[in-house]
C-alpha cells in the first residue's frame, strides 16, 4: 500500500526528531513508547541502631560530618531525626543542617531543653520555614548534621550513639561554635540518626 500527501512525495514519519518536548521529559521509544518525566520523591537515609550517649552543651555543635562519597551529598533534607535526653531545663536546642564551620545553614526544630525526655527518645525536626530555600537545606561535603544548645554542663543535651561503628563517609564530632573547625569525636560510633530528603528520579507517566 502506498500513501501519498496529496503532492509528489511520500508522507514520512520516522521519528527523527520531536518539537515542543516539555522541560524535564525524557522520550524513549521502543516497540511501546514510554514516556518519563523528572519528578522528586522522598527517601531516608536510615542509621537508627543504638549503644551509647554523647554530650553537647555550651553551644558546641555537635553531629555527623558528611564527607566526600556520601549518599546524602546534594540532597535536599526535609526532615532530622536524632535520639537525645536532657541534663538540665535551663537553655534551648536547635536541630539543623551546619555547615562544615558549624554555621547553620537550616533550623529544623528549636525549643527549650526541657522540653526533651529525661530518657533517650526520638527528636524529629521538619520546619521548612516561611523563607526556606531549597539550598539552605541542601547537603554539601563537610557539612554538619546535628544540634547545638544555649545550655551549660549543668543544663546539657545527650545524644545517643548508633551500634554501627563508622558507617562509611561520614564522622561524628563537633565544633566549639559557629565558625570553628569540626574535631572529630574520637567515638567508636556514629550518632543515632535518620534523615528524610528529597531525590530526583525518572517517573513513568500514568504510572503510581
Amino acid at each position: 500500500v502506498k500513501l501519498y500527501n496529496n503532492k509528489t512525495s511520500y508522507l514520512i514519519d520516522e521519528k527523527d526528531s520531536l518539537t515542543n518536548v516539555p522541560a524535564n521529559t525524557r522520550y524513549e521509544e521502543t516497540d511501546t513508547r514510554k514516556i518519563y518525566r523528572r519528578t522528586t520523591t522522598t527517601a531516608t537515609f536510615d542509621g537508627k541502631s543504638e549503644n551509647d550517649q554523647t554530650d553537647t552543651y555550651d553551644d558546641d555543635i555537635r553531629g555527623e560530618q558528611i564527607q566526600t562519597g556520601h549518599a546524602l551529598i546534594g540532597k535536599v533534607i526535609t526532615s532530622i531525626t536524632l535520639k537525645a535526653q536532657r541534663g538540665g531545663t535551663t537553655g534551648t536546642y536547635k536541630l539543623g543542617l551546619f555547615n562544615a564551620t558549624g554555621v547553620l545553614q537550616h533550623q529544623f526544630k528549636t525549643a527549650s531543653i526541657s522540653t526533651l525526655s529525661s530518657s533517650y527518645a526520638e527528636v524529629t525536626g521538619n520546619d521548612l520555614g516561611s523563607g526556606d530555600t531549597t539550598a539552605d537545606r541542601t547537603v554539601g561535603t563537610n557539612y554538619i548534621i546535628g544540634m547545638t544548645n544555649s545550655g551549660d554542663t549543668n543544663n546539657r543535651v545527650q545524644l545517643r550513639q548508633s551500634t554501627t561503628a563508622g558507617r562509611a563517609n561520614e564522622i561524628q564530632g563537633k565544633c566549639a561554635a559557629a565558625g570553628s573547625s569540626f574535631v572529630a569525636g574520637g567515638e567508636n560510633a556514629d550518632l543515632y540518626m535518620e534523615v528524610s530528603y528529597v531525590d530526583e528520579v525518572w517517573k513513568e507517566r500514568n504510572t503510581a
